[in-house]
């Protein structure tokens, strides 16, 4: 390939170099040979830091360790690699590195060696002799047989002619820069005296970092520094005025709080990766608590820790002083929201220290949404709405419990305050739902799937958790859509499961709860098993594959043995159980199943408080075997005064659930099997295609007031945008286009926005998602 330092490199430090070398490889073919290579000395190393962007640029090989990744071999594999036109796997090097051509051979980088080290003599080194000829057949890049340094060249006409004192203060700032100085555009800095001090004003985030690594770790720091500790010193002097070799770091922590002018950005810096530096919220603390400042006015927990915790305290008692009606719950919410929501802006919430904080969003959100749907006159209607809007306020309720996983008191205050937001909510909308019920249940039977096609069976895979984990797959580059389904009814296991297996059977009542063939077998455990297998379905274990020209069923009842064992504890590992269902699809896809169709056989209740508890005589029921806190079955001819519907699987046969959100059972919190919205309307998530073939990543996000800061990570070019809709290109707020790894900052206009759900996404050339993280615009509000 042709390489040439044309725009957006052409007047770089880059774009210079590029230039060069190809000079370098010119010959005249009426009395020389072509060069095998260009020899890029560097026996002091002082190129090492740049020459990955060159790697970009040119077609080079570099002499050292073995490392496919970076095109670096010993004297052997370099000779070998030099000695073919098409390489073999063993002398493979990076498909995106640059190939020589005739008019450009390989520039061979040596790290720590002149080229002078080649030449024939008893000087040379073992590791270099396989060199020795090829050194004699190839051309040299630097002037009079002197290896070019930064300094040299960059100060050259030929390198860009920038004016730069020859002190060593000023070569060694040079060498700390240099990264930065390679693609950035030359002609503003001709003309200027670059000595030291503005040679390190090139690269102004680090004098910020380096700032931030000392306030932590003084001692480290200087260590670390070495020879930089006097280049580091005369920038904190000009730029914070404070000398850190007679000041101490409490002194500048008093500077960092006060957050002005250029501590002001240092500041941004600390929050926003505030991990990096675990110390400085001890220190700020010691500065805060010698001036007072605990007891001082809500804004300093902006700055200090402690008055963060403080601020904590009096949010854990104005949650667990809330009483009264739900409506008086909203409004005190809503008043405690304006009061503490600034503080989920402030770096504490980033490293988990306002949990209650944290928590109070989601109250605040769920305060907003909870009431009852309008426009719903049908149980199809109920079932729309639920599988599109009214999963929100489980999934929130579930999120404000996480929020607190650390803290049982926390805990507690959250779910004092879910009792008259969430609680009550739920109650009232499933007695909504049965009123819809009794009068017809359509409840699903069957899923037809057709060759290459496998089921992932998750036990109590909830409308809420259903999208987190569609969220998931998106945000990992696969194609998925969701629907909801209407599970049979009870909403227990021993129906549901068989349910949605693909099985075309006739299903009639079995013992307790279970369906049963028309033969008698019952379709649970090895009776389901065999059920399938005749069905020509494979069942397979957790790890197995199976053969994806055919049709299988695996299964997970994860979720649903936590939450019965652990109640509140399903928030916490949630989202591990979702992203180990993510990791079996990616398994399945990567053996190479077309179709990946996740279901489930019901949702749950998982309220704040156990489920009041109401009365069914005992001997109304088919036995203790056949009722449960949420369902019972009924004795024929029996029937009471809560809501009473068919069983799906065999209309003969009554089952009754409690009113509204009750239970048979007192004490009952997880629970599934009656009549809610919860229970009943599942999702069915389908995958489709293999691995997504470029790779993306958003691994880093913030809001700061309207705008987004975005982290990804990316091979390909990519459009990131924010979405109302995560589906529907059509909702795009703003986007931006990247081609690499990078920084995007997105800024929403519509200030009316504030608040509303969005999704954060990734999209190459085609217009496909690859990555997507579900969001709050301006955070969480």
């Amino acid at each position: 390939m042709t390489v040439t330092a044309s725009a957006p490199h052409a007047d770089t430090l880059l774009g210079h170099i590029v230039e060069s070398i190809r000079r370098s490889a010119a010959y005249d073919p009426d009395r020389e040979t072509a060069p095998v290579t260009i020899l890029w000395s560097d026996p002091e190393r002082v190129w090492e830091s740049v020459i990955h962007l060159l790697r970009d640029e040119l077609p080079v090989l570099t002499l050292g360790v073995r490392d496919i990744v970076t095109a670096t071999g010993p004297a052997l594999w370099v000779r070998a690699v030099l000695a073919v036109d098409e390489l073999p796997e063993a002398l493979r090097v990076p498909d995106r590195t640059p190939r020589p051509s005739p008019d450009l051979p390989w520039v061979l980088y040596m790290p720590g060696h002149d080229a002078r080290d080649l030449e024939p003599g008893d000087h040379i080194p073992a590791t270099l002799a396989p060199l020795v000829d090829i050194g004699l057949r190839s051309t040299r890049w630097g002037r009079a047989r002197v290896p070019w340094t930064p300094y040299d060249f960059i100060t050259a006409r030929v390198g860009g002619s920038l004016e730069i004192p020859d002190d060593q203060e000023s070569r060694s700032a040079l060498a700390t820069v240099l990264p930065a100085l390679m693609v950035r555009p030359l002609a503003i800095l001709r003309g200027q005296h670059l000595d030291a001090g503005s040679l390190h004003e090139l690269v102004v985030p680090d004098s910020r970092r380096q700032t931030l690594e000392w306030l932590n770790d003084p001692g480290a720091t200087r260590s670390a520094l070495g020879s930089g500790w006097t280049s580091f010193r005369d920038q904190l002097k000009q730029k914070g005025g404070i000398d850190p070799a007679k000041s101490t770091s409490a002194s500048a922590a008093e500077q960092l709080a006060g957050r002005q002018g250029w501590w002001g950005r240092v500041w941004d810096d600390f929050t926003y990766a505030p991990a990096k530096y675990p110390n400085l919220p001890g220190l700020l603390d010691k500065v805060g608590d010698a001036a007072g400042f605990f007891a001082a006015e809500p804004s300093s927990a902006e700055v200090y820790p402690s008055s963060n915790f403080d601020q904590e305290d009096a949010l854990r008692a104005g949650l667990l002083a809330l009483d009264g009606h739900p409506q008086r719950f909203k409004i005190s919410i809503g008043a405690l929201e304006e009061l503490h929501s600034v503080r989920r802006e402030y770096v504490w919430a980033s490293l988990g220290r306002s949990p209650l904080a944290q928590a109070l969003g989601h109250l605040a959100q769920l305060a907003a949404l909870a009431r009852m749907p309008e426009g719903i006159s049908t149980i199809n209607d109920q079932v729309e709405w639920y599988a599109k809007d009214g999963w929100w306020l489980d999934d929130l309720a579930l999120r404000a419990i996480a929020a607190t996983a650390h803290g049982s008191n926390d805990r507690d205050a959250v779910r004092h305050a879910l009792v008259g937001l969430y609680d009550t909510w739920v109650d009232e909308l499933a007695g909504r739902f049965q009123e819809l019920a009794v009068a017809g249940y359509p409840g699903e039977l069957g899923l037809e799937i057709s060759d290459g096609t496998c089921v992932v069976f998750i036990d109590a895979l909830r409308m809420d958790l259903g999208h987190r984990l569609l969220d998931l797959l998106t945000s990992g580059g696969f194609a998925a859509s969701l629907r909801g389904r209407l599970t049979a009814f009870p909403t227990v296991t021993p129906t549901g499961q068989p349910s949605v297996a693909p099985i075309a059977v006739g299903m009639t009542a079995g013992p307790d709860f279970s369906a049963a063939t028309v033969d008698g077998v019952v379709l649970k455990g090895e009776g389901l098993r065999k059920t399938l297998a005749a069905a020509q379905v494979q069942f397979l274990a957790a790890s197995d594959v199976g053969d994806p020209a055919g049709r299988a069923w695996t299964q997970s009842n994860n979720l649903d043995a936590i939450g019965h064992v652990s109640d509140h504890q399903l928030a916490d590992r949630a989202e591990v159980e979702l992203a180990a269902v993510v990791m079996r699809v990616r398994q399945l896809l990567d053996a190479g199943w077309k179709k990946i169709a996740i279901v489930t056989d019901h949702g749950f209740l998982l309220p704040s408080a156990p489920l009041r508890k109401v009365e069914l005589p005992q001997h109304f029921t088919v036995g203790d075997a056949a009722r449960k806190p949420r369902v019972a079955r009924l004795k024929a001819g029996q029937h009471t005064d809560f809501p009473e519907l068919p069983w799906t699987v065999d209309p003969a046969v009554t089952m009754v659930s409690p009113p509204g959100s009750a239970a048979f059972v007192a004490g009952t919190l997880y629970e599934h099997g009656g009549l809610s919205v919860q229970e009943c309307v599942t999702p069915v998530v389908t995958v489709v295609g293999g691995r997504p073939a470029a790779e993306a990543r958003i691994v880093g996000f913030k809001w700061i007031g309207m705008r987004a800061r975005i982290d990804v990570e990316t091979a390909a070019p990519v459009v990131v945008q924010i979405r109302l809709i995560a589906g529907d290109p059509n909702s795009v707020q703003v986007a931006k286009t990247i081609d690499g790894d990078a920084e995007v900052k997105l800024l929403v206009e519509d200030d009316a926005l504030l608040g509303t759900h969005c999704a954060v996404v990734l999209v190459d050339t085609s217009g496909q998602i690859l990555a997507q993280h579900s969001s709050t615009i301006g955070g969480a509000k």
